[in-house]
């Protein structure tokens, strides 16, 4: 799973993110919360920080600049409820304790233990 932060949104409202390292292909891009966002059309600019193009699906809250998003393949993903179980199996349940120390992974902000 990879990381993005949310830049803006365009005039024709799509979504535009930049990526810490070249992305793969065929990606959902969900919120901190697990809440998907939307799916990934394009991949433009420099391969060190590229910039992703997301398509907002509908009913999707846009995210506060400047906030992280995650990447998740979508051949990994087959519901909103999958997602969301993968992501909390990663960080833990949003706003909560995690629910098995044994799930614990290593989320945005926390070192190894």
């Amino acid at each position: 799973m990879r990381q993005a932060k949310f830049l803006h949104v365009t005039p024709s409202g799509m979504l535009v993110a930049v990526a810490k390292s070249l992305p793969g292909t065929d990606l959902l891009v969900a919120d901190s919360r697990g809440n998907v966002i939307g799916p990934v059309i394009d991949v433009f600019g420099p391969i060190a920080e590229p910039y992703l193009l997301i398509k907002p699906q509908k009913g999707s809250s846009v995210p506060e600049s400047g906030s992280s998003l995650f990447l998740y393949r979508r051949s990994r993903v087959g519901s909103q409820d999958d997602l969301r179980q993968t992501h909390e199996r990663s960080f833990g349940r949003p706003g909560g304790r995690q629910k098995d120390s044994s799930l614990r992974g290593l989320g945005p902000g926390r070192g190894r233990r």
